[in-house]
């Protein structure tokens, strides 16, 4: 070849998204099942690891080296604490992140396997306390209660992740609504740092109404497997059975209007806005679901919320930040009261208001304190089922300690050891929690058999036992009180139907409220509105009030075609057209200054792009079935998918384009002029670094700081040292090359395959 026989090639870009060679369907199917994967980086597993934690193992490390974090959500109960370690031994320094309750249960898991990481619990990020030693990667276990950007908890870690590869372990990366996720991608991504995937900005997604189904653009970064999808369901984790809902009220049928017409006449005048009153409403009939005991205990606290608020409006001060939280019990985790604290000191008290309120509260307490207590129909169900199990362990959740004390007065304490607010107690007085756990189930804790006299059968216990911990010696769990959340349903579930178990089959029993309380509280349709979310993002496997395990169908059937697919890489770019409807799938790999990673790019006939996890995974289903043709690729089809490339390739080249970005890039640039007017190129240089680093993109974590910086004077020392701080290798696009195509001739008529609601119940 000579100068003579060389051609220019005027838009590289286009050279790079040529099909290349016609291949046999087969080749191209397996290269587009390959890349259903994601990033792919060669390891060596630990050999501590489960057969069914290997592929886990390597895709979560994959997407680690690639992006600089990765959601590791496979279902509860399949081991994700030892896939975490196992990842952890790649790295030098790792902190790991658990809730206070399960800190001893990781300790003892790294102790196991040989793994030492520092392990410290959530509260120390609640409380804003920082552990100074930087650390390569960083470990965040139950991430989901990292989902608020408001909180202390999520900006103290996001200024610890900021500069680490980060690890998010939870089987519920979704508990209201998809904003929970983005923000968790935020604490390693920059706002463009799914743009190859099709988000070019995480901001703008967040404020989308409706909000894209998120489920497509994540999936290169998280592994998300149900029991089944692992394949292990019926083995290793038991069958959930589901016993009948039960709606008894926590009083008499006669009572029950009383009490309801009594909260339904509360005015709440010490909040202003109409939302904050329906919230404290909604309160009460929570507890009222739990039992009067629980009711009674929270309007007596708010008894004296309304003496303070008396004193507050005659001497014409304002509520403290304390008094709204005393209103609320230490258990009720699950309640949002952000609104109360934020409305805090700007409500008009207004004394003669007030005193009626007063007047209203003490009938009420009045109403309860009477025979109401006397009988609990609820209760007395619940006592009924427990008796039919003495021989067998029984796991109780509730929403109240009232509600815990009340059940294990009436079981009179026996066998039963009732754990809430942290602490643990049994018939003769408080033990450790840790030792509670262990005596309820001894074999699921690695305990030797207790003597015959030590047995429990009844653990009552709030939802502090929900995340973490180990109770498969129980087959059995009690929904006494529903959650807010299809999340808490399926946690609960979790902690006996897990590995470990030697259960084939596990009951789950419902307690929902009666139909006067549920008119109220709406607390099913809550749940399963929540559930449709999740479902649509990155849960595996949830539940709903009934329905102790709903499989995510979409996710199922991306593990299905991924379990199928043989690791191949194309040789040179290859495609293939069989007989279906219109429609054109392309396997991109995208070569990343940190890695490779791929990624599937769909088009329909009538030249949309298709987003949506199972209809993709349908599609290529119907493909892959089908008999080979010798037509052309649809021109139209190629066109849609390049062009769909090149959004992308722009979206990630041009760098983060969210508020707080232009923010720090304006500012920057207006200290680089003060600097450059005073001749201070050592100031420009610092600087320079500064604005290259944010318009490459960097973490909220990273941005927040620098936010911070800036309202320091000067230039030199901050600055500086941010720049040193934070010096993660940047995401960059080094190239984008077509591996593979697979194109539908157009025979079949339309695309008639349509996402049908995405649950598949076992």
């Amino acid at each position: 070849m000579t100068a003579d026989d060389l051609v220019q090639v005027h838009e590289p870009i286009k050279w790079r998204l040529q099909l290349g060679q016609r291949a046999e369907p087969r080749v191209v199917a397996a290269i587009l099942q390959s890349s259903f994967r994601g990033a792919q980086a060669g390891s060596t597993p630990p050999t501590f690891l489960h057969r069914h934690q290997l592929d886990a193992y390597t895709r979560t490390l994959s997407a680690l080296r690639v992006y600089g974090g990765a959601l590791l959500c496979d279902s509860v109960g399949l081991g994700k604490t030892y896939v975490a370690l196992g990842v952890a031994k790649e790295f030098r320094d790792v902190l790991v992140a658990v809730p206070a309750s399960i800190v001893h249960q990781w300790q003892l898991a790294a102790r196991a396997v040989g793994v030492a990481p520092t392990i410290v619990s959530h509260e120390v990020f609640s409380r804003g306390t920082s552990p100074t030693p930087k650390f390569d990667l960083v470990v965040v276990d139950e991430a989901h209660r990292f989902r608020n950007p408001h909180t202390i908890r999520y900006q103290t870690l996001s200024q610890v992740v900021a500069n680490a590869h980060v690890l998010l372990v939870t089987a519920t990366p979704v508990v209201n609504n998809p904003n929970d996720l983005l923000h968790l991608l935020r604490l390693f991504l920059p706002d463009h740092g799914l743009a190859i995937h099709g988000i070019s900005s995480l901001e703008a997604a967040l404020r989308e109404k409706p909000q894209k189904p998120l489920l497509k653009y994540i999936s290169p970064l998280m592994t998300a497997r149900s029991a089944e999808a692992a394949g292990i369901s019926g083995s290793a984790i038991p069958i959930s059975k589901d016993a009948p809902v039960e709606a008894f009220a926590p009083l008499e049928d006669t009572q029950l209007p009383n009490v309801v017409g009594a909260i339904d006449g509360l005015e709440f005048p010490a909040f202003n806005s109409q939302e904050a009153r329906q919230l404290l409403r909604l309160h009460l009939f929570y507890r009222l679901h739990s039992s009067v005991h629980a009711l009674l205990s929270t309007v007596r606290r708010h008894r004296t919320y309304i003496h303070h608020a008396l004193d507050a409006a005659r001497c014409g001060s304002a509520m403290s930040r304390r008094d709204v939280r005393s209103v609320f019990d230490m258990d009720d985790q699950q309640l949002d009261i952000t609104l109360l604290l934020a409305e805090n000191g700007h409500a008009r008290l207004d004394v003669t208001r007030l005193e009626i309120e007063l007047g209203r509260i003490n009938r009420l307490i009045k109403i309860l304190s009477g025979n109401v207590l006397s009988c609990s129909p609820k209760l007395e169900c619940l006592v009924r089922y427990l008796e039919t199990r003495q021989s067998r362990k029984t796991v109780v959740f509730v929403n109240a300690v009232p509600t815990a004390n009340l059940i294990a007065r009436r079981l009179k304490w026996s066998k039963l050891i009732l754990v809430a607010s942290g602490q643990a107690r049994i018939s003769s007085g408080r033990v450790p929690l840790i030792d509670a756990i262990q005596l309820f189930a001894p074999e699921a804790n690695h305990m030797a058999p207790l003597p015959k006299r030590l047995f429990t059968n009844v653990l009552v216990t709030t939802d502090v036992l929900s995340e973490g911990v180990n109770l498969q010696d129980a087959d059995a769990v009690v929904h006494y009180d529903l959650p807010w959340t299809s999340l808490r349903l399926q946690q609960r579930l979790g902690r006996i139907s897990r590995m470990g178990t030697h259960f084939n089959e596990v009951t789950v029993h419902w307690f929902i409220p009666p139909p006067a309380i549920e008119k109220r509280l709406g607390l099913c349709h809550r749940i399963a509105t929540k559930l449709q979310y999740q479902l649509q993002l990155g849960v595996p496997t949830t539940s709903d009030v009934g329905r102790a395990r709903v499989i995510n169908h979409a996710l199922d059937m991306r593990e299905h075609i991924i379990r199928n697919a043989k690791l191949t890489v194309a040789s040179e770019p290859c495609f293939a057209v069989v007989r279906g409807p219109a429609v054109a799938v392309y396997a991109v790999q995208w070569t990343l200054t940190t890695g490779t990673t791929y990624d599937i790019v769909v088009a329909a006939g009538n030249g949309e792009l298709i987003t949506d996890l199972e209809q993709i995974c349908k599609i290529l289903e119907l493909l892959f079935g089908s008999e080979p043709t010798t037509a052309l690729p649809s021109r139209s089809l190629r066109k849609v998918c390049e062009e769909a490339i090149r959004r992308r390739l722009a979206a990630a080249t041009r760098g983060p384009t969210n508020h707080h970005v232009r923010y720090l890039t304006k500012r920057i640039i207006e200290r680089a002029r003060g600097a450059s007017k005073a001749r201070r190129f050592d100031r420009l240089e610092i600087l320079d670094r500064v604005l290259q680093a944010v318009q490459i993109g960097v973490p909220v974590g990273a941005e927040s700081t620098l936010r911070e910086v800036m309202q320091l004077p000067g230039v030199t020392k901050g600055f500086e040292e941010w720049s040193l701080t934070y010096r993660r290798k940047p995401c960059g696009v080094l190239d984008v090359q077509i591996e593979a195509a697979l194109f539908g001739d157009g025979s079949v008529n339309n695309l008639s395959i349509h996402s049908r609601q995405n649950v598949n119940q076992t």
